[in-house]
């Protein structure tokens, strides 16, 4: 079946302050990681919890990283020469239903896959050592034989492939477009409805083309939009949940987020976020666990500039899918692949993170807080709580937000809650709250110019402090003019 393209332009994103439904603390995982591009997450030692799985470009290494339950992480290093290792996959590649990784030396010019033991040992086996500059894999049963094969592409190669399994894990490589400048990321899934997969891929050259599978893999290609700034990422999905896919779509040249909507034989491109420098990495999820799909993705910034660079949740309304952007990371300049996971495993979705050039591995705990906040606050039994302030870094204000509890009480108690601010030499700043408050939720803004107590502080860090009975917890947060 062929997709016929209609180009329609339209704005769909709704711009809005960080909600109060939507919190999340940031946690650095790994700060030595080198160059980190690329993550992925699952069970891979067998003990139950998630663990992760990185790649560090510059420093040449595959490493994962063991949770111990509690999100503390140990690194393990599976190969230190691996040069120029670039993207991953975690996927079960063989037979034995443990995760294996899938990765490409970029400047090795080669992909392994690492077969897992079932505890976290692993073993490389080369799929390829002769593709020029690999990219991007990516694993999927593209012939529904029962084995997962791959999808890859060449950047600086110009070419997509895909690498059939014979169930043995001995590849056969075949080419699906050669001479296509930029061949960027990719994605599979049956976009025509016809009962088999097809392959959708960028290019930098503008392209978004659509490989279309004709069930015994055997690809034709339907040209999506082409000349159309520089495409960068891919994800296909539901998103609009009419019973067929959908592709988010970033656009690096021209500085969008968009989707495009699978309309019978056509497929419409709406805008959802203009002004989205270095888009990238977008992940289609519901991520609010509504029913709607929403999407997640990062505005990189430029190599030579990180104005407008953030990372953001824009989430569906569903009735005519409009989408609420909500920026959970303010300052992303460094921030090149996202991945969406229950890192945590206490029922939502939390974000993952690779930073290039801060060569660290994050997460965002996703803290789920759907109570009212301020003068009607709802109870939380759980105990104290003080998040991370948002934004942060700030300027010139940010909203720090806690929870009281006084759990050996009834929960209309009051205590007697102090929330400070201090410099990095302890120094107080000034005092937000000092004043018997109820159990509950709160949210006060924290602002060093434009209020009655203009503090006019120099950048830096500072520590705000909340009190609240025997409860004492300190965070820091970064002001920057």
């Amino acid at each position: 079946m062929k997709i016929f393209t209609t180009v329609l332009i339209s704005f769909f994103a709704l711009f809005s302050s960080y909600p109060t439904d939507l919190q999340f603390t940031e946690h650095v995982i790994l700060e030595n990681i080198q160059g980190g591009v690329c993550l992925g997450a699952q069970d891979l030692n067998g003990d139950g919890y998630i663990d992760i799985a990185a790649t560090g470009c510059t420093g040449n290494h595959v490493s994962w990283l063991q949770n111990d339950g509690n999100q503390n992480f140990t690194q393990h290093v599976i190969q230190n020469n691996f040069l120029g290792a670039r993207v991953l996959d975690v996927k079960k590649v063989d037979s034995d239903n443990d995760y294996d990784i899938i990765v490409t030396a970029f400047t090795g010019n080669k992909i392994s896959w690492f077969e897992n033991d079932g505890i976290g040992n692993f073993t490389e086996h080369i799929i390829t050592d002769s593709m020029y500059r690999p990219s991007f894999v990516f694993g999927f049963d593209i012939d529904k034989d029962q084995d997962l094969d791959i999808v890859a592409t060449s950047c600086k190669g110009h070419e997509i492939l895909w690498f059939e399994n014979d169930g043995s894990q001995n590849f056969t490589e075949h080419l699906l477009k050669e001479n296509w400048s930029g061949a960027n990321f990719a994605d599979v899934s049956d976009i025509d409805s016809d009962g088999d997969y097809d392959i959708v891929a960028t290019a930098k050259a503008g392209d978004v083309i659509i490989f279309s599978n004709d069930g015994n893999e055997f690809f034709t290609e339907d040209t999506v939009i082409s000349n159309w700034g520089e495409a960068s990422s891919v994800q296909a999905g539901d998103i609009d949940s009419d019973g067929d896919i959908d592709l988010a779509v970033t656009n690096c040249g021209n500085k969008e987020l968009t989707w495009f909507e699978n309309v019978n034989d056509s497929l419409i491109l709406h805008t959802i976020r203009q002004n989205f420098p270095g888009a990238r990495s977008p992940v289609i999820v519901d991520f609010d666990k509504d029913g709607h799909v929403d999407i997640v993705a990062v505005a990189w910034g430029t190599f030579s500039s990180s104005a407008g660079s953030v990372a953001s949740i824009f989430l569906n309304d569903s009735t005519d899918h409009n989408f609420t952007e909500h920026i959970f990371v303010p300052y992303a300049y460094d921030l090149v692949k996202l991945f969406v996971i229950d890192l945590d495993e206490d029922g939502d979705n939390d974000i993952l993170g690779a930073t290039y050039m801060y060569h660290e591995i994050r997460w965002w705990e996703n803290l789920e807080i759907t109570s009212d906040v301020g003068n009607n606050p709802t109870i939380n039994p759980d105990g104290f709580l003080l998040y991370q302030n948002y934004p942060n870094p700030f300027n010139p204000s940010t909203k720090i937000k806690f929870t009281i509890t006084d759990v050996e009480t009834y929960s209309d108690a009051s205590l007697l809650v102090k929330l400070k601010v201090f410099d990095v030499l302890g120094n107080e700043i000034t005092t937000l709250i000092n004043e018997e408050k109820s159990c509950g939720n709160y949210e006060i803004e924290f602002s060093s110019v434009g209020t009655s107590r203009d503090l006019s502080l120099p950048s830096g860090i500072y520590f705000y402090r909340l009190q609240a009975g025997n409860f004492v917890q300190t965070k820091k947060m970064v002001y920057l003019k």
